[in-house]
């Protein structure tokens, strides 16, 4: 006989959505489209919706059907009229999560340069990135960062501008007029329930958000490989843990270089974490996990 602890696990399983934090899920809503990403890019970023003209995005492809245990960041490269956008979304945080985001800036602001772009005729580039935790030691859910001068609060330039957005910081009541917010608790939601309350506002976009997320879990395929990727990230934590742990014992010992490069060179045969990751957790430079990527 069924007990009541399994009904329940049983329910919760069929209750739950595969939302926006879930990397298929993410693209081809943004992806298939336009007119959501059009819509979702006006509002985060406070730009009249019949200025942004066409939208195109830059990195369409969609997840591979098969999970191989390799993690890419979850983002989206979007053009528009003078501006690239790169919207990302960030389920765990990280220690140099915030240096990383200015690095993806910066490869972005260099992909322009590398178009034969001249210095003035490079685009704006705008980062967007909601945050599944909290970042910043403040009420506020949303953050804005641009380079400016200390004392007078002078712009340097407008080709940089990072926005955060933090859900943990949000509301779980809707609010008609507030529609960053409703967005944010569109990528929020994780339960059927959370949709329907969404839904009720009768706000057109969220609606239609709705009926696209409603429709791509009915996908039995996009369900199951929703559910693979959600165990391949347990298991990602699990070998970042792991391999923290191996890090940390091997810096107790002194003048044993060839321990981190072993460690080095597991990490790197798992192919689950960038160059980054694996100079932080072995303790050896950049310079020397990609020299030992030759010899993998």
């Amino acid at each position: 006989m069924t007990n009541n602890r399994e009904v329940k696990k049983q329910s919760e399983m069929a209750e739950k959505f595969y939302g926006l934090k879930y990397d298929i899920v993410f693209k081809k809503f943004f992806v298939e489209n336009s007119d959501l990403l059009k819509q979702f890019i006006s509002d985060m970023l406070d730009i009249p919706f019949e200025e942004i003209g066409e939208v195109t995005v830059e990195n369409p492809d969609l997840i591979p059907d098969e999970v191989d245990g390799k993690y890419s960041r979850l983002d989206i490269r979007a053009n528009i009229s003078n501006s690239i956008i790169n919207i990302e979304m960030q389920s765990t945080n990280k220690e140099d999560y915030k240096e990383r985001v200015l690095f993806y800036w910066a490869r972005i602001y260099n992909d322009e340069l590398k178009k034969g772009n001249t210095y003035d005729k490079v685009r704006r580039c705008i980062c967007i990135n909601i945050l599944n935790f909290k970042m910043f030691d403040c009420k506020e859910y949303h953050s804005s960062f641009s380079v400016r001068e200390d004392k007078r609060n002078e712009l340097l330039t407008d080709r940089m501008h990072l926005h955060f957005f933090e859900l943990p910081k949000v509301s779980t009541k809707p609010d008609t007029a507030d529609s960053v917010q409703l967005w944010l608790q569109l990528f929020k939601a994780k339960r059927k329930g959370d949709f329907d309350m969404l839904k009720e506002t009768n706000v057109a976009e969220i609606q239609k958000g709705i009926d696209v997320i409603y429709l791509l879990n009915e996908d039995e395929k996009i369900r199951e490989q929703a559910r693979q990727r959600e165990i391949a990230e347990i298991n990602y934590r699990s070998d970042i843990s792991n391999a923290e742990n191996k890090g940390r014992e091997t810096g107790r010992v002194e003048g044993k270089e060839e321990k981190a490069v072993e460690i080095a060179l597991n990490l790197l045969k798992l192919k689950t974490m960038s160059v980054e990751t694996i100079a932080s957790v072995s303790g050896l430079s950049i310079e020397k996990i990609q020299e030992l990527t030759e010899k993998i």
